[in-house]
């Protein structure tokens, strides 16, 4: 209340010149830990620092209780063709009306359903939100002059891009995504993959707020349905079988998950014969196997026992 200095009672016996202190805020308790020892390191981070802890809560419970009966039912016909037929009809099935709102979709938790195997394996990334880039803040300025400059013609001699760009590396187009810290920016940028001359080029920027509010409004809790399918996108059948319940994502993680590749971005744009753009979202993704390193542990529920 007036002087702006912390003072840690008894340091001398706990750390010696030029160690790396971590300060933690968690739940009303302020932590030192000496980050220059590694056994008080591996203490700290393993049992003596609280982790959020994820609950079943009553609207969770309700929800889950859905879920059962629904896949008490065995396979049940899909009621759209395409991609989207599986989050379609598990939301008609739970009594969720169509709609175009970004806000979660039963009572406060956000559901995500997906396709797996017989072994229950998920192949494909789990989609974490959609987010359109500043193009105030973008050198290509719009979605069609970037869709003609680094684009393609599809295979119905329509001017597209739809590719997945990641951090890791430059994709096969030359684009790659970059954290720019000074600025808190996402930049996809662009490299000509065909030369050995590393002269990137800045094409579009997110801005990093943007980003971390959109995470925590969509998945402040989710639950990642599972459901296996009958293989035949004509006449699809879903069961649904597992629940991945996350909640209170790592928000301050996902600059270190872009640049590791663990999160990515898929563009999915093409300029209609008007001379439109279409595009059906800037899709941020993350590998399927990786929850963890966003959210704290998920709880794991069988819809089928």
């Amino acid at each position: 209340a007036g002087d702006p200095r912390i003072w840690v009672y008894g340091l001398k016996n706990l750390a010696n010149p030029y160690n790396l202190l971590a300060l933690i805020y968690s739940e009303g308790l302020l932590f030192i830990v000496n980050c220059s020892n590694e056994m008080d390191l591996k203490k700290a981070l393993k049992d003596v620092i609280p982790k959020p802890s994820l609950t079943l809560s009553d609207t969770a419970s309700e929800l889950l209780k859905k879920l059962k009966d629904i896949s008490s039912m065995g396979f049940v016909s899909s009621l759209r063709q395409g991609d989207t037929g599986i989050g379609m009809t598990l939301e008609t099935l739970l009594g969720i009306e169509a709609n175009s709102s970004k806000s979660p979709d039963y009572k406060g938790i956000e559901l995500k359903a997906t396709r797996v195997n017989q072994g229950r394996k998920q192949r494909n990334k789990n989609q974490l939100f959609s987010k359109t880039p500043s193009w105030k803040l973008s050198p290509m300025g719009t979605p069609e002059n970037l869709t003609l400059t680094r684009g393609y013609i599809d295979t119905d001699g329509l001017n597209a891009l739809r590719h997945t760009i990641s951090g890791e590396k430059p994709n096969s187009r030359g684009l790659y995504l970059d954290v720019d810290y000074a600025n808190d920016y996402l930049c996809q940028m662009f490299t000509d993959v065909g030369t050995k001359d590393f002269s990137p080029e800045h094409d579009v920027t997110w801005v990093f707020d943007d980003l971390r509010k959109a995470l925590k409004k969509k998945h402040n809790e989710t639950f990642w349905v599972k459901a296996r399918h009958n293989d035949n996108r004509k006449d699809e059948e879903f069961h649904y079988v597992e629940v991945e319940h996350t909640a209170n994502p790592y928000i301050n993680k996902l600059e270190t998950l872009f640049e590791t590749g663990l999160v990515t971005l898929d563009y999915t744009l093409h300029i209609k014969p008007s001379g439109k753009v279409r595009d059906h979202g800037y899709l941020f993704k993350i590998k399927a196997n990786s929850m963890e390193a966003l959210f704290p542990k998920p709880l794991l529920y069988d819809l089928t026992s």
